[in-house]
C-alpha cells in the first residue's frame, strides 16, 4: 500500500468515526478532484442520514498554485 492510500484510508476512518458519533458537522477538507475520490465521503455520509455540502473556495487566489504553495 503506498503512503496516499494510507492516508485515504485514515481519513475515511477518521471520518466514518465522528459520523457513528453523530458529530455534526463533519468537515471533510480535502483535494478532491475527481469524482471517486469523493465518493466514500458522500456514501459514508448519506448512510448514516447527514445532508452533504460541496464547497468550493471564492477566493480569488483559490487556482494560483504558487500563491497555494505559500
Amino acid at each position: 500500500m503506498t503512503k496516499l492510500s494510507d492516508a485515504h484510508n485514515w481519513n475515511q476512518q477518521r471520518v466514518k468515526n465522528a459520523l457513528r458519533a453523530h458529530v455534526s458537522p463533519v468537515v471533510v477538507d480535502n483535494t478532491h478532484t475527481q469524482r471517486w475520490e469523493a465518493k466514500p465521503y458522500v456514501l459514508m455520509a448519506v448512510k448514516h442520514g447527514y445532508e452533504v455540502k460541496v464547497a468550493e473556495p471564492t477566493t480569488a487566489w483559490a487556482k494560483d498554485a504558487k500563491e497555494l504553495a505559500k
